[in-house]
């Protein structure tokens, strides 16, 4: 499940009620689903009426209530954060960080350590964790082996 510069991050909450208002508030949220292209699965974004969402274009995206709801009527969709540009939020996305018991490899441990005051969520794979954090993009994005940082023009997704 490798992300790099994805246009969005999409993360399972242990529960709704954990997701900061912060986030909740923006209308920066849009439903996703599984989808095969070029042989590999990947999380594409769509619109709450089953358009396919656009990272850089915001009207293509909707509350977090809308977005929800549309997924709550079809099992097949998931729901994600659009990073806005700039909107003061960067993602971390951490490939495989997760061992089977979903505890945190030693590598990501010090990761994890260093953003222990922001909000971060297990990957809809179960193996990685992705953390939201303040920021504002300096460059056009990196990944690491395993690391991603997503910036403006990312999402991030919920189950």
């Amino acid at each position: 499940d490798r992300y790099s510069l994805m246009m969005s991050f999409w993360v399972v909450p242990a529960s709704i009620d954990e997701i900061p208002k912060s986030l909740l508030e923006r209308d920066q949220w849009v439903c996703w689903r599984y989808e095969l292209r070029d042989g590999d699965w990947t999380k594409a974004p769509f619109q709450t009426k089953g358009r396919l969402a656009k990272s850089n274009d915001p009207s293509t995206w909707a509350t977090f209530d809308a977005a929800f709801a549309a997924a709550k009527l079809n099992a097949a969709l998931g729901v994600g954060f659009m990073f806005a540009e700039n909107g003061g939020l960067v993602g971390v996305d951490l490939d495989d960080c997760l061992d089977d018991h979903g505890r945190l490899k030693p590598w990501a441990v010090p990761i994890v350590e260093r953003f222990g005051d922001t909000y971060l969520e297990t990957s809809p794979s179960g193996s990685g964790v992705k953390i939201f954090c303040r920021g504002n993009r300096r460059h056009v994005g990196h990944c690491w082996v395993g690391i991603g940082v997503l910036t403006d023009d990312s999402t991030v997704g919920h189950a």
